[in-house]
């Protein structure tokens, strides 16, 4: 047998470290298996069981140590410290466990944590522990009889736990899990505490502003989650004609209905919707795509290429600076007019011309100005905006150079 120690000490207490100890009489167990020993303080270590907890749970399980002889002990969970077991550790629970040598046969429930601790004011952990279960103990023993009865159709309570905590189960937990009317429509994979906490991080940081969040977690639950509730299940996917492209912005419309929303890092969207022709626009930063239709009568699958875009070459010693316009919607804008000129620039024998240049947006929303100068300060506004913003381009820019984002109204 395996795991015969089970100490639940709640979520809360999930991530830290806690062993074991079995005492009989004065004598500690030894963790190795070589029986027991009179209790001294230089060998605590070799008294630690050292405990597993099930992922994320806050349950802790650990085996009694092999060869061990039948007898009734005294077993106390303890919460380490420091790096190593030491005599000054924090008691957690003690209990009392009937031993066969193979198997558990009996337990009993001892004082509360916060009483013995009272009776370890003068730090004899050996003589005061043995003193304070003596005069603590409340429950009765159980019988393996009784034990048994109230494990029935559990073969490993380790393996429940697990099942619970974790998204990974074996097929016998899982079936058994089933079997029990509570449980009967329960899945791992959705259901257990690892795959509830990975949903809902992930919610969380899809509704923060700027949030990017852990792409795995995003990627659950954009996959498993359509956006809006029509009766057809429409999953697209984007890539560059060979490779997945992530956060690819989506949008689907028919007639006064839209569903927008950003691609997993499996290039993967999937959406809700009703029978109609759509429409389908795709965006993406650096590529283009031409908007097209699709037909649902059925629930589908599509693929979507987008074209990578190719920014303008500069001449040597310069750099092509470039931004995307978007509308008030957030979709990208064509025909906006960027106006940019140069303004200042620190050195010597150079003469540049103020002219304003101007540039109108492609429709992929793109816009590029070539030939910009690294390390000068320019002006720049967008369609009828009559202030200037000041942008420097880096010193140390190249080509293509993202330039700063741009605020403005279009006439």
């Amino acid at each position: 047998m395996a795991n015969e120690i089970i100490y639940a000490a709640g979520i809360e207490k999930s991530g830290r470290i806690a062993y074991a100890q079995m005492v009989l009489g004065a004598q500690y167990a030894k963790a190795d298996g070589s029986g027991l020993a009179d209790y001294a303080i230089a060998n605590w270590a070799t008294y630690k069981i050292t405990l597993t907890e099930i992922t994320g749970t806050g349950a802790f399980v650990g085996s009694v140590p092999s060869g061990l002889a039948a007898a009734e002990y005294v077993v106390s969970i303890i919460w380490q410290l420091g790096s190593t077991a030491a005599a000054t550790d924090d008691l957690a629970k003690s209990w009392s466990m009937g031993w066969s040598g193979s198997r558990v046969i009996s337990v009993e429930i001892l004082a509360d944590t916060a009483e013995i601790q009272a009776e370890l004011a003068d730090g004899g952990r050996t003589d005061s522990l043995i003193d304070g279960i003596a005069t603590q103990a409340s429950a009765a023993a159980a019988s393996a009889a009784a034990v048994e009865a109230k494990f029935t159709g559990i073969t490993l309570v380790a393996k429940w736990l697990g099942l619970l905590a974790g998204k990974t189960a074996d097929a016998t937990t899982l079936a058994e899990v089933n079997a029990t009317t509570a449980g009967a429509s329960f899945n791992n994979t959705t259901d257990s505490l690892e795959a509830i906490a990975i949903s809902t991080a992930a919610i969380e940081d899809l509704t923060k502003a700027g949030g990017d969040g852990d792409l795995a977690e995003m990627l659950s639950i954009v996959s498993s989650v359509s956006l809006g509730n029509g009766a057809r299940t429409v999953t697209i996917t984007v890539t560059d004609g060979t490779d997945a492209l992530e956060n690819a912005r989506v949008r689907v419309t028919s007639g006064t209905t839209t569903q927008v929303g950003d691609t997993n890092v499996s290039g993967v969207i999937v959406f809700g919707i009703d029978d109609a022709t759509w429409d389908v626009v795709i965006t993406k930063s650096g590529y283009s795509f031409t908007p097209t239709t699709l037909v649902v009568s059925a629930n589908t699958t599509h693929t979507y290429a987008m074209t990578e875009v190719t920014i303008p070459a500069s001449d040597p010693d310069f750099v092509t600076g470039y931004l995307y316009c978007y509308d008030e919607n957030g979709d990208v804008e064509e025909s906006v007019t960027i106006q940019m000129k140069i303004v200042s620039l620190s050195g010597n024998g150079s003469g540049y011309d103020t002219a304003i240049r101007s540039e109108t947006s492609d429709a992929d929303g793109l816009v590029t100005f070539t030939n910009l100068v690294p390390g000068a300060l320019y002006s720049i506004r967008r369609g009828t905006e009559t202030d200037w913003i000041d942008t420097t381009i880096p010193a140390a820019a190249t080509s293509p150079y993202e330039m700063d984002n741009l605020f403005g109204e279009d006439s």
